[in-house]
């Protein structure tokens, strides 16, 4: 299975866990808008998946989105 990740992901990812903008175009070399990023760190392309709940909730659930290519 090949998941399949751009620059475009990575930069989702560090927006998503509070990465600077400044911090990423030093990364990148480009500037980007994590404010007009929607994306949750789960989201990251990868085969594995990890998750931060709430423990005072009564009620958890979460999902994942992936995309895979055999």
């Amino acid at each position: 299975l090949v998941y399949d990740l751009g620059v475009d992901d990575y930069v989702n990812f560090l927006c998503s866990i509070n990465y600077t903008e400044k911090a990423i175009r030093a990364i990148t070399r480009r500037t980007v808008g994590c404010s007009t990023r929607g994306n949750q760190p789960g989201n990251l392309n990868y085969p594995s998946f990890a998750t931060v709940f709430d423990t005072r909730a009564s009620n958890l659930s979460t999902f994942f989105i992936r995309t895979v290519t055999n």
